[in-house]
C-alpha cells in the first residue's frame, strides 16, 4: 500500500505530507483547490516525466517522495532483490523524484539512483490510475485481448503460442526475400561472379598495401644512394689521389719508419688494416651498383601494383582488408546463390512445418481464451448490475484472423444497454457514464487477480448521479475491502462511503496561493458532504442529511 507521499514545491504545494491508509481514501474539494495536483505528483513517482513548469515560482527544485509498503510475497520483492534495489527496512519501497529548472532530472529507488524506465518497470505492478477519460480508451478493440488475457491467467499458453510465432516468421521472411532473390538470381549471379573473379584474381593479402608503401618509399631514394655510393667509391678508390692511394704511401713510409724504430710496428699494423678496410668498403659499395639497378625494376612493380590496388579501392572498398571480406562475403553469396532452389525447398518445409506447429498452438490459446471469455462475461454482468446497469447485456465476441503475435483471434466487446437492443461495438455507445462503469466494472473484475496495491481514481464518476452514483459509490467500496483505494470525487453518493477523507484547500500565506491537505473528522466529513449536497450556503437539514448519509453508509 502508499503508506505516505511527501511534495515539496510542486505547482502550488508548497510543502505536504499527506499519510494514506488501508481501505478506501476519498479527496474532495471546490473545483480549482488543486486535487489533479496531487495525482499529478504521484504520477510523477509513476514514472512520469516531469516538466520544469511544474516547479513552484521562486524556487529551483521540486521533489515528489512515496513510500510504499510492499507484502513479501509481491512480485515486485524479487524485482528489486534482482537489481539490488532492496531496502534496509523489510517490505519498504521508497520512490523520489527530483525535477529542477537548470538540471536533469533525478530518480531514486531505496536512496539508488535509477532510470526512469526502471521505475517504470517497478511500479506498474504497484498502482492502477483510472482517469476520468481512461474509459474511452475501451472503444480502440486493441485494448480488449490484452484485457481478456489478464483475467484468464494464460500467460503460458501465450509466451508458448508467441514462440512458435517468431519461429514462424523468421522462416517466413526468410522464404521470402530468398523467393525475391530467385527471381534476380541471373543478372544477380553474372555480376557477383564478375567481381568475385576479379578480386580473387588480384591475390589480395592483408598488410601488403602497407609493405608495399613502405618499399616504395625506400626505393624512390635510390638515385641519390647511387649518386652518393659513386662519390665515395671515387674518393676512397678510383679517383686519382684517391685515400686508398694515399694510404698505401702512407704505408710505405711507415715500414721505413719501422726498420729505424721497431716501437712502431704495431701502428704499422693498425694502419694497414685501416688500408684494407677502406678498400672493402670501396668494393662493397661498387658491387652494390647492380643491386640498386635491379632495385628500380622493383620499384616499377610495386607502383603499378599500387595503381592495381588503388584501382580496386575504388570500386570494392576503402581497403585492402575490406575488399578481402567484401571477396568473401561475394563467395558465400555465390554458393547461396548457387544452392538456392535447395534453400528454398528446405525453408518451405520449414515454414510450413512451423506454420502447422503455430496453427496449433493458436487454437489451444483460442480454446482457452474462448472458455475464459464466458467467466469474463459473466463476472462482468454481475458487477454490470451492481452498477445500476442491471438489463444491461455483455458479450464478447471471437473471429478468426490471420495469426499475429496475439494470437488467431480478433477480440471485440460488445454491449448493450437497453433490453431488446443488440450488442454494439463500445465505440457506438454514446454515453460515457456507460461506458465509465462499464470500465469500472472490468478494474473490479481485474483486481480480482492483479498484484496492484493501491487503485486511484481520478474523477471517473463524471456525468452520472443519483442512483447511478450511490452504485458506484458501493462498488468502489467493495473494491477497497481488498486493495488499498484513493477515489478523487465530487459526488456525496461516493464520498459517503470513505474510510478516509480528506480535503484538498487553497488559501493564501505570505501573499502567495498555496494548496493543502488535511484528513477530516467525523463531524468535519459531515460539513464536507454537506457542502457536496448544497453549495457554498449550507442550511442545518442539508447538515442533518450529510449525517444521515454517513451514519448509512457502512
Amino acid at each position: 500500500m502508499l503508506h505516505q507521499l511527501r511534495i515539496r514545491h510542486f505547482a502550488l504545494i508548497d510543502a505536504l505530507d499527506i499519510d494514506i491508509a488501508s481501505g478506501l481514501t476519498v479527496l474532495t474539494g471546490e473545483t480549482g483547490a488543486g486535487k489533479s495536483i496531487v495525482i499529478s505528483a504521484l504520477n510523477l513517482v509513476l514514472g512520469e516525466r516531469g516538466q520544469a513548469l511544474l516547479i513552484r515560482d521562486g524556487q529551483e527544485k521540486a521533489s515528489v517522495e512515496a513510500l510504499f509498503r510492499v507484502p513479501s510475497d509481491h512480485p515486485l520483492v524479487s524485482k528489486l532483490a534482482e537489481l539490488d534495489l532492496g531496502s534496509d527496512s523489510a517490505g519498504e519501497l521508497l520512490v523520489r523524484r527530483v525535477i529542477a529548472r537548470n538540471e536533469k532530472s533525478q530518480t531514486y529507488v531505496n536512496d539508488r539512483r535509477v532510470t526512469l524506465t526502471t521505475l517504470r518497470q517497478l511500479t506498474e505492478s504497484l498502482v492502477d490510475i483510472s482517469s476520468q477519460h481512461e474509459h474511452l480508451s475501451l472503444r480502440d478493440r486493441a485494448s480488449h485481448l490484452s484485457r481478456l488475457d489478464a483475467f484468464g491467467g494464460a500467460e503460458l499458453l501465450v509466451e508458448d503460442y508467441r514462440e512458435h510465432f517468431e519461429t514462424w516468421r523468421a522462416h517466413r521472411d526468410e522464404l521470402a526475400e530468398l523467393q525475391q532473390r530467385n527471381l534476380e538470381r541471373l543478372a544477380q549471379l553474372e555480376f557477383l561472379r564478375f567481381q568475385h573473379q576479379e578480386l580473387d584474381a588480384a591475390n589480395l593479402r592483408e598488410g601488403e598495401e602497407e609493405e608495399l608503401d613502405r618499399e616504395r618509399k625506400k626505393l624512390r631514394n635510390l638515385s641519390q644512394m647511387r649518386e652518393a655510393s659513386q662519390r665515395v667509391v671515387a674518393e676512397l678508390y678510383s679517383a686519382q689521389g684517391a685515400a686508398l692511394e694515399r694510404l698505401d704511401k702512407a704505408l710505405k713510409s711507415l715500414e721505413f719508419l719501422v726498420r729505424i724504430d721497431p716501437a712502431l710496428k704495431e701502428d704499422l699494423s693498425t694502419l694497414n688494416d685501416a688500408r684494407y678496410f677502406v678498400e672493402d668498403l670501396a668494393l662493397r659499395l661498387r658491387d652494390g651498383y647492380d643491386e640498386i639497378e635491379d632495385a628500380e625494376s622493383a620499384l616499377d612493380e610495386i607502383e603499378s601494383r599500387l595503381a592495381q590496388l588503388s584501382g580496386l579501392k575504388r570500386r570494392f572498398g576503402p581497403t585492402v582488408e575490406s575488399m578481402i571480406e567484401r571477396r568473401d562475403t561475394i563467395a558465400a553469396e555465390l554458393e547461396l546463390l548457387d544452392n538456392l532452389d535447395a534453400r528454398i525447398e528446405q525453408l518451405t518445409a520449414l515454414e510450413e512445418r512451423s506454420k502447422r506447429a503455430l496453427i496449433t498452438a493458436g487454437e489451444q490459446l483460442s480454446e482457452r481464451r474462448r472458455a475464459v471469455a464466458r467467466r469474463f462475461e459473466h463476472e462482468i454482468q454481475l458487477h454490470l448490475e451492481s452498477l445500476g446497469m442491471e438489463r444491461a447485456r455483455f458479450v464478447i465476441a471471437f473471429e478468426p484472423i490471420e495469426p499475429t503475435p496475439e494470437g488467431i483471434d480478433g477480440v471485440e466487446f460488445l454491449l448493450s444497454a437497453n433490453p431488446g437492443e443488440k450488442p454494439q461495438p463500445l465505440q457506438r455507445i454514446a454515453s460515457g457514464g456507460e461506458l465509465s462503469r462499464f470500465m469500472l466494472a472490468i478494474k473490479q473484475v481485474l483486481s480480482q487477480t492483479d498484484p496492484v496495491l493501491l487503485y486511484v481514481f481520478d474523477e471517473v464518476d463524471t456525468g452520472i448521479g443519483g442512483t447511478t452514483a450511490e452504485a458506484v459509490g458501493r462498488s468502489i467500496r467493495q473494491t477497497a475491502e481488498a486493495h488499498q483505494v484513493l477515489c478523487i470525487t465530487h459526488l456525496h453518493q461516493i464520498a459517503r462511503y470513505a474510510d478516509h477523507h480528506l480535503v484538498v484547500e487553497k488559501g493564501e500565506r505570505a501573499g502567495r496561493t498555496i494548496s493543502s491537505v488535511r484528513a477530516l473528522s467525523h463531524d468535519e466529513r459531515a460539513e464536507e458532504l454537506a457542502r457536496m449536497l448544497g453549495g457554498p450556503t449550507v442550511s442545518a437539514e442539508t447538515r442533518q442529511f450529510a449525517r444521515t448519509l454517513l451514519e448509512t453508509a457502512h
